[in-house]
């Protein structure tokens, strides 16, 4: 078998191709078993994610506007542009940590549903 993207020989039960990474065939699934999700699907999948996800967005926002501030104020004055920046700097740090922990959650996910999946097909991992 080979990958129809980069045309590297595969083993014949791959799913992955191990140079590109591109998916090569379709994995069983078990009908017990829930579909994955995609990152935008799990920040929306239970009321606290999606709290957080909100207030990462929140504060990205809000920094990102402060920033576009500094740079319209730093043409009429340069002092209050000064401002603009530092304070939009600290808004930055607040909504990193909104979203650590969102990628942290997700990489858990991510791991739980790949060994749900192998004790379901245990061809996946060989």
């Amino acid at each position: 078998m080979f990958c129809s993207k980069c045309g590297a020989q595969l083993p014949e039960q791959s799913i992955f191709c191990s140079r590109c990474g591109v998916q090569i065939g379709v994995v069983a699934v078990s009908p017990s078993m829930p579909p994955f999700l995609s990152r935008k699907q799990f920040y929306t999948s239970s009321p606290q994610i999606q709290e957080i996800y909100e207030k990462q967005r929140r504060w990205t926002l809000f920094a990102t506007v402060l920033i576009a501030g500094g740079i319209v104020t730093l043409t009429i004055f340069p002092p209050i542009s000064a401002f603009f920046y530092i304070f939009s700097s600290v808004l930055w740090f607040k909504a990193i940590g909104p979203s650590k922990e969102l990628t942290k959650m997700y990489k858990e996910y991510v791991m739980q549903y790949q060994q749900q999946q192998a004790l379901v097909n245990p061809e996946i991992m060989k």
